[in-house]
């Protein structure tokens, strides 16, 4: 993931693969609110775009927001490439993104912490 020119790792936590006739998966099975509650955010402003590098190109990506606080679904199935957090109206907060990435063999959820600010403000 980049953002603001500055690039950031963001580790799979769920996946499933099917490669030469066998399948491989994990599960994490938590709420991505509290599997990120200790871990480190990353700093982003509502007018940043956010990049995200793969590498091979997913056949989709989308991206949800949770709010951290409360654990509740605040945002589904942000799209695009960068994505735009302001043509989402995504406010200020703090958030667990979880994106999903599926590829013609199987897919990847990966899960990172955002701090959203309005720069403006």
């Amino acid at each position: 993931m980049v953002v603001a020119k500055h690039a950031v790792e963001v580790k799979p936590v769920t996946y499933s693969l099917r490669k030469w006739g066998r399948t491989a998966s994990a599960d994490t099975n938590t709420d991505p609110a509290v599997l990120l509650k200790e871990s480190r955010p990353i700093i982003v402003e509502t007018d940043d775009k956010i990049r995200l590098l793969f590498e091979q190109s997913p056949d989709s990506v989308k991206c949800y927001l949770w709010e951290m606080d409360t654990g509740k679904l605040a945002y589904k199935g942000l799209k695009g490439y960068p994505l735009n957090l302001e043509e989402s109206n995504v406010a200020t907060g703090d958030y667990a993104m979880e994106i999903r990435a599926k590829w013609g063999n199987g897919y990847v959820l990966y899960n990172t912490r955002i701090i959203v600010h309005d720069d403006t403000e």
